[in-house]
């Protein structure tokens, strides 16, 4: 409407020579510039406005990713090749891929699908329903090493496909989730003990239930009014099993026995100050 009626006017001036009409043309021309002026800086700041409201709005979402998981992924994102895969259990699929920008072999949407046409490799056996991927995860993490790498393999040839696999603190926890899946014995188990506030006193009591109960693979973690004690291999009701250390997925964790000790195709390549995410490179 503005610029149909400035055109009007300014065909008005051209035309007519009555000083009356003029004067009126172009104090309307006046107003019509000023009017033009606020109205694009009203649709500006609307625009703004906009862009703030839905920065604000996106802003909490970022609390969704928790910073050890931001700095991990941004970590692959910027030291991992393109084509890397990364390998981890189904529920930190979408972060890898979404903020890392790597393939993943599992996530939310697709953990328990059944995977057809799969390359099987000699001497691969399941113990469960054959192809579903977060059930291979689960075989590969409750397995030892070498066996381990069987389940992996229909998945991602390693040899030649760049291959990280990543744990985190929460597998404490998950853990038996883990298990449960694969029907396994991997037993992951918490013990809190009192914090006295006396540091000696307190590494003492540690010190004392760890040589008291044979515990060899344990991770201690300072939870404000206790000390949680995170064991494999001992149990109160199930008693102590020695091999359950040397699963993969208790060696991977930052178990004293953890971090990778003695694995010969898994690399620790990166981990946090809180020992909360911790990447291995898979060396053929």
């Amino acid at each position: 409407y503005i610029d149909k009626r400035n055109r009007e006017l300014s065909e008005l001036l051209k035309k007519t020579r009555k000083q009356k009409a003029r004067y009126n043309a172009e104090k309307e021309l006046a107003n019509l510039k000023i009017i033009n002026i606020v109205f694009i800086v009203i649709l500006f700041s609307s625009v703004v406005a906009t862009a703030n409201a839905s920065v604000s709005m996106l802003d909490p979402l970022s609390i969704d990713v928790p910073k050890p998981w931001y700095r991990a992924m941004t970590w692959i994102r910027e030291n991992t090749e393109e084509n890397a895969v990364i390998i981890s259990w189904w529920d930190y699929g979408y972060w890898i891929q979404a903020i890392a920008l790597r393939r993943t072999v599992v996530d939310g949407g697709n953990a328990g699908k059944l995977v057809y046409n799969l390359p099987i490799t000699e001497g691969l056996e399941y113990r469960g329903s054959k192809y579903h991927r977060d059930h291979d995860m689960a075989l590969m993490f409750t397995s030892k090493e070498d066996e381990a790498l069987k389940y992996l393999r229909p998945y991602v040839d390693y040899t030649k496909v760049p291959t990280y696999v990543l744990v985190s603190y929460e597998e404490f926890g998950k853990s038996s989730a883990i298990n449960h899946i694969a029907q396994d014995d991997l037993y992951i188990f918490p013990q809190s003990i009192p914090r006295t506030g006396n540091d000696t006193a307190d590494s003492k009591a540690l010190q004392e239930f760890i040589k008291r109960n044979n515990i060899e693979s344990y991770f201690i973690v300072n939870a404000g009014n206790n000390f949680i004690v995170w064991i494999t291999g001992f149990a109160p009701e199930r008693g102590y099993d020695p091999e359950m250390k040397d699963k993969l997925l208790a060696k991977l964790l930052p178990f004293s026995t953890g971090y990778g000790k003695g694995l010969k195709h898994f690399k620790l390549v990166y981990s946090d100050p809180w020992d909360y995410v911790l990447i291995y490179k898979v060396v053929p």
